[in-house]
C-alpha cells in the first residue's frame, strides 16, 4: 500500500511539472486500488486486536498508519485532478477519467450505470439539483443503518451499504453530465473553477455517507442507549443542514437566471443558516465525545466510535464549505 501511494505522490508530480493530462489520468486509475488495500489493512488489524487484545493499542497506530497512507494516495489523486483542469479545463474524479481510459472501460461497465440519453438537454441548475437530491439520499440512509448497527445487525448494514454505493454512483454520472454541459471555454454567469469546487464539496456529503456506512460494517458491538441517541441526534442534525442546499440552489438559480435581489438575500440567509447549524454540530459532537469517552468498553470500540462521530460531522462541514463557495459566486456577480 505504501509503494503504491507513494508512487501515485511521484506520478502526480511528475504530471505535474510536465503537465501531462495523461499522466494524471494514470494517477486517478491508481485510487480505488489503494482504498481497497486500506479496506482489507483495516480489516485484519481490527481482526488481530480483536483475537488478543494486548495488541490494541499497536493496532490503532497501524490503523493511523494506513490512514494516513490513504491521505497521500489522496493528495496524490487530487494534484493529477487539477492537473486535468489547468490543462484541459475539465474536472475528473475516481473513474471518471480522460477519454482515453473511458473507452477501455464502457466494455466493464454496469448497464444500470450508463447514462441514458435525455430528449430534452438539462440546464445547469438542474443538474446541481438533480445531484444534490441524489447526495441527500445518501445522507437519508444513515438513520436506518445506525439503526441496525445499534441493533448489532451487520448484514442489514452491508446491504444498506451497497444500495448506497448504487445511489453514489448516480450521482457520479451527474457529475460527468454536468462536464459535459460546461464545455471549455464555454461563458458563465459564475466562475467554473468555483462551480466545480461547489460540486466537489457537495458530492463530498456523499462520499462522507458512504465512508460512514463502511464503519459500520468494520464492528460490532453494543452501544449504550444514551450514546446512541446522541449519536441520532447528531446525524439527524446534519441530514438537515445538507438538505439546506436544495433551497440555496434555488434561491441562487433564481438569481443568477433573472437578478432576482431578493432570491440573492434569501440564497445569503441559507448560508448564514448552514454555518450556524455547523458550528451546533460541532457542539453536539463534543457532548457526545464526551459520552464515548465515558462508556465502559474495550478502545477499540470507544476508537470505532470516535471516528465514526468524526465522519457525520463532515457532512455540515462539506455543506457549508459548499455555501461559502455559492456565497463567493455570488458576490461576483
Amino acid at each position: 500500500m505504501a509503494r503504491e501511494a507513494l508512487g501515485m505522490l511521484d506520478g502526480a508530480l511528475e504530471a505535474f511539472v510536465t503537465q501531462d493530462p495523461e499522466k494524471a489520468c494514470a494517477v486517478c486509475l491508481k485510487d480505488e486500488k489503494v482504498d481497497s488495500y486500506q479496506d482489507v489493512l483495516i480489516n485484519k488489524i481490527i481482526e488481530c486486536m480483536e483475537s488478543n487484545k494486548n495488541i490494541i493499542k499497536i493496532g490503532i497506530h497501524y490503523i493511523i498508519i494506513v490512514k494516513n497512507l490513504e491521505r497521500v494516495a489522496d493528495l496524490a489523486t487530487n494534484i493529477a485532478e487539477e492537473v486535468v483542469f489547468l490543462v484541459e479545463g475539465r474536472i475528473i474524479r475516481h473513474t471518471e477519467i480522460c477519454e482515453s481510459y473511458i473507452s477501455e472501460l464502457k466494455s466493464e461497465e454496469p448497464e444500470v450505470l450508463k447514462e441514458k440519453p435525455s430528449a430534452e438537454k438539462k440546464e445547469l441548475f438542474d443538474l446541481l439539483e438533480d445531484h444534490a437530491q441524489l447526495v441527500l439520499h445518501c445522507v437519508n440512509m444513515l438513520p436506518k443503518a445506525f439503526e441496525a448497527f445499534f441493533q448489532r445487525n451487520i448484514e442489514a448494514c452491508h446491504k444498506i451499504y451497497t444500495e448506497l454505493v448504487q445511489i453514489e454512483r448516480e450521482a457520479d454520472s451527474i457529475k460527468k453530465n454536468i462536464r459535459s454541459h460546461l464545455p471549455h471555454g464555454i461563458i458563465l454567469p459564475v466562475d467554473k473553477f468555483e462551480l466545480f469546487l461547489y460540486l466537489k464539496e457537495q458530492d463530498a456529503i456523499a462520499d462522507a455517507a458512504e465512508e460512514i456506512l463502511k464503519w459500520l460494517t468494520f464492528r460490532e458491538y453494543e452501544v449504550p442507549e444514551d450514546v446512541s441517541f446522541q449519536v441520532i441526534l447528531l446525524t439527524k442534525h446534519n441530514i438537515e443542514t445538507a438538505e439546506l442546499l436544495i433551497p440555496l440552489l434555488e434561491y441562487s438559480r433564481a438569481y443568477l437566471s433573472a437578478a432576482d435581489s431578493i432570491a440573492r438575500e434569501k440564497a445569503k440567509e441559507v448560508i448564514r443558516k448552514i454555518r450556524a447549524r455547523e458550528h451546533e454540530s460541532d457542539e453536539i459532537a463534543t457532548t457526545l465525545k464526551r459520552e464515548v469517552f465515558n462508556m465502559e468498553k474495550d478502545p477499540l470500540s470507544v476508537f470505532h466510535l470516535l471516528r465514526v462521530t468524526e465522519l457525520i460531522c463532515q457532512i455540515s462541514g462539506r455543506a457549508e464549505n459548499a455555501g461559502d463557495l455559492m456565497r463567493a459566486m455570488l458576490a461576483k456577480v
